[in-house]
């Protein structure tokens, strides 16, 4: 296709050109540009005559290449492999708790050659604190006591071999103190001396607890036995009754032992042995620890609580000032227990302003309480109007009638460690 000549051949097309093209000069360059872009216009015109329509249908999708004989196998094996590793996985769920339950540990006691006992074989001081095994009730009322006739009946009708608590395993001889005809308790308490009654009076009621729930059959068949050891109330005394009652007696755990300052040494053995420290008669805060020790089971309210609502009635009931109250108490750790509550509940009352509290001491195991009376004599600038008493039962009765003449009006209080003794004493 030819560009456009000089001589004005294209003078008709030349008046549709733009404004700027008409009115600037045709130069040899410029001529050359619209010659390109006239025979590029025309050649696109030809070609979009020429082209072709393409079909609306589609197309068709080649087929794919046949499976090879090697990529079948392949994917065989994958499906081999998941498939044992999906059964390697079950077999472990079903055999891989016993099998850990089974794994020897070493004792922390023992050498490192000795291993513990399976988990179907602990004994008591390895068991689980929520594990409760037997329930903390009752005694047999004394070592060697034939059962009930009825109790013996209804033992002899369950199976030898019982489960505990539904479990499905049974508890055995492995476990110390629990056969399969006894279960075994210890209690460490006075049952001598001026103190006795305390712990006469305890192991008379867990006896006839125990004596109740040996007569319906005992715990899944085997009868509750209570071993006594006699501390006289005294903490060196204790240190001798705790390993007797866990060596010798073997006991499953302890219940009802007696005293503060009898816990004082009482309580760290057993924790140290992971044993049952069930309903001790103390309502001292070393037996309330918070978070709390996992084998302490405490049934009686705190030395803090009582004095706590006792000295709340004397301020607010009865109108008494704090410096008219005075505690008399036990020269040990029973009634350091004691006054510290009263010292807690006066000093809440008073918005946390210290108060000086008197407090008239005496020994424990005796009735000399002369001192405290003589010192509450004394106190002459602001009389005493009520005492609040943390002793044993013989020392408050002492003290309460050597005051009485002095002080007819004055109010005794005095916490619940008091009131277990039967009367008259002996």
């Amino acid at each position: 296709m030819s560009s456009p000549s000089d001589d004005g051949t294209d003078s008709e097309l030349s008046k549709y050109k733009p404004k700027w093209a008409r009115e600037q000069p045709a130069t040899p360059e410029r001529l050359r540009s619209v010659s390109t872009s006239v025979s590029t216009g025309r050649w696109s015109e030809e070609e979009h005559r020429d082209r072709r329509i393409r079909s609306l249908r589609p197309e068709p999708v080649p087929e794919p290449p046949a499976w090879r004989a090697d990529g079948l196998l392949a994917l065989m094996g994958r499906l081999v492999t998941v498939a044992a590793f999906a059964v390697l996985i079950a077999l472990l769920v079903i055999f891989g708790k016993p099998l850990l339950q089974r794994v020897a540990v070493l004792e922390p006691d023992s050498p490192p050659t000795q291993v513990s006992k399976p988990a179907d074989r602990l004994t008591a001081n390895d068991a689980p604190a929520n594990r409760a095994l037997v329930p903390a009730a009752g005694i047999v009322a004394t070592p060697g006591a034939a059962p009930p006739a009825t109790a013996q009946g209804q033992q002899a009708a369950l199976s030898p071999i019982s489960k505990p608590l539904g479990q499905e395993s049974s508890v055995g001889s492995a476990v110390r103190g629990v056969t399969d005809s006894e279960i075994r308790f210890g209690i460490s308490a006075p049952f001598t001396g001026p103190a006795k009654e305390l712990g006469l009076n305890m192991k008379i009621g867990i006896e006839a607890a125990f004596n109740v729930a040996n007569a319906k059959g005992g715990v899944y068949g085997r009868q509750l036995r209570l071993i006594a050891a006699d501390d006289g109330y005294e903490p060196t005394r204790t240190a001798v009754t705790m390993p007797q009652l866990y060596e010798r007696d073997q006991v499953f755990g302890l219940v009802g032992n007696v005293g503060t300052p009898t816990a004082v040494v009482a309580l760290p053995y057993a924790l140290d042995r992971k044993m049952l420290f069930f309903g001790a008669f103390t309502g001292a805060g070393l037996l309330r620890n918070d978070p709390p020790d996992r084998y302490v089971f405490n049934y009686r309210a705190s030395y803090a609580e009582e004095t706590a609502a006792v000295v709340n009635y004397l301020v607010k009931v009865r109108g008494f000032l704090p410096e008219q109250i005075a505690v008399f108490a036990q020269q040990d750790a029973y009634g350091d227990a004691g006054f510290a509550g009263v010292e807690r509940a006066v000093r809440s009352l008073q918005g946390g302003n210290e108060s000086p509290i008197l407090r008239l001491n005496y020994q424990r195991n005796t009735v000399d309480v002369d001192d405290a009376v003589a010192q509450l004599q004394q106190k002459k600038h602001t009389p005493i109007k009520a005492v609040i008493m943390v002793p044993t039962y013989r020392a408050a009765a002492k003290f309460i009638e050597k005051a009485r003449d002095l002080y007819p009006d004055m109010i005794y209080t005095s916490v619940s460690f008091v009131g277990t003794p039967r009367w008259p004493m002996s």
